[in-house]
């Protein structure tokens, strides 16, 4: 959700002249939706790895790392500048990296 909302922050004015609804609309240009996303999305993460009988590594890594990513993300987006919100959509590529080092 954090990734599509912040990538949907991008054409939010086009989506009110032609009426289509997103994620970017519905929660507004505060942040408040998008730190709760990613506090849900890491909480699920590590859920996850419990089930999962992950080591140390994986939450040290995988969770630690996505809650630290994420945090930046949504902390240093600024929602009306699209040129922004794609370096920080794009950024999302190392966010799998970083999940698949504590895999591994």
């Amino acid at each position: 959700m954090n990734y599509d909302t912040i990538y949907a922050h991008m054409d939010k004015k086009d989506d009110v002249n032609v009426g289509i609804g997103s994620t970017a609309l519905a929660f507004g240009d505060g942040k408040s939706a998008l730190y709760a996303l990613s506090a849900c999305m890491t909480t699920s993460l590590a859920a996850a790895g419990y089930c999962a009988g992950a080591c140390w590594p994986f939450y040290a890594v995988s969770v630690g790392g996505t809650a630290a990513h994420l945090g930046w993300q949504v902390g240093s987006v600024n929602l009306s500048k699209p040129q922004d919100c794609l370096k920080v959509f794009r950024s999302n590529k190392h966010l799998g990296l970083i999940v698949l080092c504590g895999i591994l």
